[in-house]
């Protein structure tokens, strides 16, 4: 099944449109330390979007059971209102397998895995990964999210887990010193590319911290099931601009789903003037991506594709993975940018999917 039926069925299935009046603002979001979730049918669902149903109860789960209850009223407010303090940390997200229906993701081409908190017994997913732990290669993630204006500094304190997917000594393999040693293993002691004193390639989120509302939620997203070697300046350059321009779609109350990936491997020239593949772990593991895509569904299912190119030191190749549309967004088209590509939703397709 092509990639843009299984995300509308996606869509279809999971986006719900929320009439509602109660609003939070960024105390109560900033001030909140707990896991916020609401029921669904008997099922308990995270509370990622800034709007909340009129009558929607919500529960904010903290550690050892303790947990605090707010509804939105019929005058618009949050009753009791927000913020709402744990007295204990909220629990920690997790990474599982994934156990929801694999034909939404039978082009993963690896292990599906899902990120969320456990909740009074209940997984509460936030998204799901695509991830290959033998070449330690992630393919891509697939998140629900909503539209915001309040945006949480990056978490305080912020490590990244490298568990279930590879081991700590294999996610030193991100660290500066360890990049730079590995690209003298390459291309030679004499290579340019790399800095030994220089944050060059940084961990790059699939899903962004930012599209989440609460600092439990964004905290999940520092898992490397999440993310792809990138290059700094890309990841702070048009990267960046797109995931803000993804979270200034409006409505703010309707959901859509984003699915963020990266193929192929990046190669460059060695001092023998051989093109050869930048593997940050070995001759086969922890490839540096040469494409980066990101793909918006929203509710009504309007769909926007991007396509970056992954290397601050070439122009990007002609390519046939889709067929270019003018942005909607004005982007940088300097090669430290990311030099990036709107695509044909209709048109676009992964290599080897």
């Amino acid at each position: 099944m092509p990639m843009e039926k299984i995300i509308l069925l996606i869509v279809a299935a999971l986006t719900c449109q929320v009439r509602g009046q109660c609003r939070f603002n960024f105390t109560d979001v900033s001030r909140s330390n707990g896991i916020f979730t609401y029921l669904d049918r008997g099922t308990l669902r995270p509370q990622i979007s800034s709007v909340v149903g009129i009558g929607v109860g919500l529960a904010m789960h903290c550690g050892g059971g303790e947990n605090h209850r707010t509804i939105c009223t019929t005058n618009s407010r949050l009753q009791p209102s927000l913020p709402l303090t744990c007295n204990a940390p909220a629990p920690e997200s997790e990474v599982r397998l994934y156990e929801g229906d694999r034909s939404q993701h039978r082009d993963c081409p690896a292990t599906m895995y899902s990120v969320g908190h456990t909740i009074n017994g209940q997984f509460v997913k936030l998204y799901d990964a695509c991830y290959d732990t033998r070449t330690l290669r992630a393919h891509y993630t697939q998140a629900s999210i909503y539209p915001k204006t309040i945006f949480m500094p990056r978490p305080e304190d912020i490590q990244f887990e490298p568990c279930p997917v590879m081991s700590p000594a294999e996610a030193r393999s991100f660290f500066r010193g360890a990049i730079h040693r590995r690209f003298n293993d390459i291309y030679g002691r004499a290579q340019n590319y790399i800095a030994p004193n220089r944050l060059v390639i940084n961990r790059g989120h699939l899903t962004a911290s930012s599209d989440f509302l609460f600092e439990p939620q964004s905290r999940s997203t520092f898992k490397y099931v999440n993310v792809v070697p990138q290059f700094e300046s890309i990841n702070s350059g048009n990267w960046r601009e797109i995931e803000r321009w993804v979270m200034s779609l409006r409505p703010t109350d309707t959901q859509m789903t984003v699915r963020t990936g990266a193929f192929g491997t990046l190669k460059l020239r060695d001092s023998r003037n051989k093109l050869r593949p930048a593997y940050l772990l070995d001759a086969q593991r922890n490839p540096v991506p040469k494409w980066m895509y990101k793909i918006i569904v929203r509710a009504d299912g309007t769909r926007y594709v991007f396509l970056t190119h992954n290397d601050i030191f070439h122009k990007p190749p002609g390519h046939q993975f889709c067929t270019e549309v003018q942005c909607p967004i004005k982007l940088n088209r300097q090669l430290a940018a990311g030099v990036t590509f709107c695509c044909n939703p209709a048109t676009f397709k992964v290599p080897g999917n």
